[in-house]
């Protein structure tokens, strides 16, 4: 009988397994990023187990039917991509390309959305809490300065907030949404530092679910019903740090038989893994689809899915729960899934980053290969320092109040 699983990580190795796990989830998934095709896939790359550059030409590719002006489909005559943000990058959108959607970027290198979290981190640390107008102004400065970074596309939230804010309306007022492509899971990618952020010093997951709300409302304009899974991906990052941090109790609003598999106390009888599957199907049965999760996680193929997220997050809720028991197994699952997986795996990266942690979970190649490796580590050094320790609230750094007064 093989050993009882641990994960006995501290919760400063979870934040920065939580952290890091985000990017090489991210860069891991970018050159398959948009494969409906599995055979494409395989024929292309066979299976990624590592670091890879995109191929060209991608067939399958529409982003040469995307709107250059604004969000959506639409004409490649306007001049926001190009001109305004992704500076000299419009010709990979041009009627009748067949560019993949990150063209040009080497192996280990992150995507758009994945430096936008790294400028969140970098605003977090140098106002020692999420600053919304801070956090603005250093978005629009990234974005709008050519050669901050090499992805060739850029999501309808992005083209759309720049879109309004090249009409000079107010930062607070740049947010929009185009009642299909803004209610997408990627909307989750800047979560995970934020929640980071605030497990020391907030009340409660709902003072952190009511800040990330903002959050998110500050670069695109959801619907309401998005909330709903937001608020349940904070949730469960909030129960994989505060287990790890034993600093908070156990799992919140859980009313079934998975609330009491996490009130454990760590010892060597335990499977830790077998604790997060728990916390991974007590997610689910919040929204209802407990049932769903688990019959969907027995079969043999994975789910490929779309980026909206009534579709696309429960999905990822069966990747977490049918391979929660490993990191990089989790990963390169989603990543190989096809569909929109760079979102999913950055997401379930944060999640399985933060359970498993930094050092023993995430695969050494993985740490080596990620091209902002430096960048990030030394962020998240920073990360540790200001939020990581209990001794945050013994000296009376309540940052959560400086929180709500930034907002």
């Amino acid at each position: 009988m093989s050993a009882p699983k641990q994960a006995m990580n501290t919760f400063a190795d979870s934040i920065r397994g939580c952290m890091f796990g985000m990017f090489v989830g991210d860069s891991l998934a970018m050159p398959v990023h948009w494969y409906y095709n599995i055979r494409q896939l395989q024929y292309d790359f066979g299976e990624i187990t590592t670091y890879q550059a995109p191929k060209y030409p991608f067939p399958g590719s529409i982003m040469n039917l995307s709107n250059t002006g604004g969000g959506g489909r639409g004409s490649d005559k306007g001049s926001i991509v190009g001109d305004v943000i992704n500076h000299g990058k419009k010709k990979f959108w041009k009627k009748g390309g067949q560019y993949h959607y990150h063209h040009g970027l080497k192996p280990g290198e992150n995507t758009l959305d994945a430096q936008v979290t790294k400028v969140l981190i970098e605003s977090i640390i140098k106002n020692k809490s999420w600053n919304k107008m801070s956090f603005l102004n250093d978005y629009v400065k990234f974005m709008t300065t050519a050669g901050s970074h090499n992805d060739v596309y850029a999501s309808s939230a992005h083209r759309m907030f720049f879109a309004n804010w090249i009409k000079k309306k107010p930062l607070d007022q740049c947010p929009d949404n185009d009642n299909h492509n803004i209610d997408a899971i990627d909307t989750l990618t800047i979560i995970p530092p934020l929640v980071a952020s605030m497990m020391q010093t907030a009340k409660s997951n709902e003072e952190i679910k009511s800040v990330t709300w903002l959050l998110v409302n500050s670069m695109r304009k959801p619907s309401n019903s998005v909330k709903l899974y937001v608020d349940n991906y904070v949730d469960l990052l909030y129960d994989i740090m505060a287990y790890k941090s034993q600093s908070r109790g156990s799992v919140n609003d859980g009313d079934d038989e998975e609330k009491n598999n996490v009130n454990v106390n760590n010892d060597d009888k335990v499977d830790e893994s077998e604790i997060f599957g728990g916390m991974i199907l007590n997610a689910a049965n919040k929204l209802g689809i407990k049932k769903y999760v688990i019959s969907q996680a027995r079969l043999k193929n994975d789910p490929m899915v779309a980026c909206y997220m009534d579709s696309s997050y429960p999905a990822m809720l069966v990747y977490a729960y049918k391979y929660y028991f490993d990191f990089n197994t989790a990963i390169l699952a989603s990543v190989n899934g096809g569909g929109e997986n760079v979102a999913r795996t950055t997401a379930l990266g944060a999640l399985f980053g933060a359970f498993y942690g930094y050092d023993k979970g995430i695969d050494k190649k993985f740490k080596r290969g990620l091209l902002m490796k430096d960048g990030v580590n030394k962020d998240i050094d920073e990360y540790i320092k200001l939020f990581g320790d209990n001794e945050n609230e013994k000296n009376g750094n309540n940052d959560n109040e400086q929180q709500s007064s930034n907002l």
